[in-house]
């Protein structure tokens, strides 16, 4: 028999949120908040969201982190070319990255940047609660795959 039929796809679970009770502040740096607190509430103090990037291996308790801030948000490509290159627990590329559908409507080009280097990538219906659920407004964010 092929060695590749009997291989399992290898699949990661890719996800954004904004952080509810941290933000970025121009002079403290990262700032914890007890309760969360609204966007418009935290402006007022200076205090801008930040985004958290995480990447699973499915079925498995392997998780990965990163963020930035709202302002300079990493695209969604870079950030996962990083973790597949540098998470040594992720090993590599997988053979599919689900997503949920507003992380797909965020990036549109997105499944087209990862098929040329082979991960397919797979929107999780509404229904699946394996991915973990993006911020619904991240859907309204255009990110655009920046060359490095």
């Amino acid at each position: 028999m092929d060695n590749q039929a009997q291989q399992p796809n290898r699949e990661h679970h890719f996800y954004v949120s904004t952080a509810k009770f941290l933000f970025h502040h121009s002079q403290h740096g990262i700032v914890a908040v007890r309760d969360p607190i609204k966007l418009t509430d935290a402006e007022r103090y200076g205090l801008s969201p930040i985004l958290l990037y995480g990447l699973t291996a499915a079925g498995l308790p392997i998780r990965w982190l990163t963020f930035s801030t709202m302002k300079q948000r990493r695209s969604l490509r870079d950030v996962l070319l990083t973790a597949w290159k540098n998470a040594e627990s992720l090993r590599g590329l997988p053979d599919i990255l689900r997503v949920n559908r507003y992380l797909a409507q965020a990036d549109p080009l997105l499944a087209a940047d990862l098929a040329k280097i082979g991960v397919r990538l797979e929107v999780a219906n509404a229904k699946d609660k394996t991915v973990p659920a993006s911020d619904h407004g991240l859907a309204r964010l255009k990110w655009v795959a920046v060359e490095e």
